[in-house]
């Protein structure tokens, strides 16, 4: 049996096939699952696009192995740069306007706070958010909305308490951005942890009151 994303005879899946196999309705996902489950090889390639899913947090298995994979040179090349060049960049470049570009910078940025490291974060959460400002309309507006709470939540954690002003308008835009995003609880506690740490709270400590966010909005780009 041989299709388009289906192999032939013979054939193992590639991830590239995976990834197309599991966005779509069954049975092309149903058969994906049973490949893998009877395919070692083809086993394999499901279990890395299902941690691309995770890592990127994307429901497209193809936006995400095929953005995914990239997101992490793209990132190193544009970090090699000077700081300042960021945002103009990713204005001018269509290949820095993705969702597993944002996600990588933000999933940096997150990391170093995580080691109290604040300076080098800022920049690389406000860097996700800029990139977020840029996806374009093959994302769906919720979602985007979403990912800009969390990267101006991170921002929020990270800038200095000597910057109030600054701080301040990134948990403005925070809150605002979860107003318009998902409903996501999920979501809602992380961004509401990431502004306990902003008002002198630790992921350690107690969780900040989680913002409010309406209900019944998670949907499908």
């Amino acid at each position: 049996m041989s299709g388009p994303g289906i192999p032939a005879d013979g054939d193992h899946l590639e991830l590239a096939d995976v990834a197309a196999l599991l966005g779509r309705d069954d049975p092309p996902a149903r058969l994906c699952r049973h490949l893998a489950a009877v395919c070692t090889i083809c086993g394999e390639q499901l279990r890395r696009a299902e941690a691309l899913m995770q890592r990127f947090r994307h429901w497209n298995p193809e936006v995400a192995v095929v953005e995914g994979l990239a997101a992490d040179g793209l990132l190193d090349t544009l970090l090699a740069t000077g700081s300042k060049s960021w945002a103009s960049q990713v204005e001018k470049e269509a290949d820095l306007q993705t969702w597993g570009v944002a996600w990588a910078a933000l999933e940096r940025a997150r990391a170093i706070l995580a080691r109290e490291a604040e300076g080098h974060a800022l920049k690389l959460a406000l860097l996700a958010a800029k990139i977020a400002g840029h996806l374009g309309t093959v994302y769906h507006p919720d979602w985007i909305a979403d990912l800009k709470a969390l990267a101006h939540a991170a921002a929020a954690a990270a800038t200095p308490p000597s910057n109030a002003d600054s701080r301040l308008r990134q948990v403005a835009a925070a809150t605002a951005a979860l107003q318009k995003g998902t409903g996501d609880q999920a979501v809602a506690q992380e961004v509401g942890e990431l502004l306990a740490r902003a008002f002198g709270g630790s992921a350690g400590g107690r969780r900040a009151e989680e913002p409010t966010v309406r209900h019944n909005r998670r949907r499908r780009i």
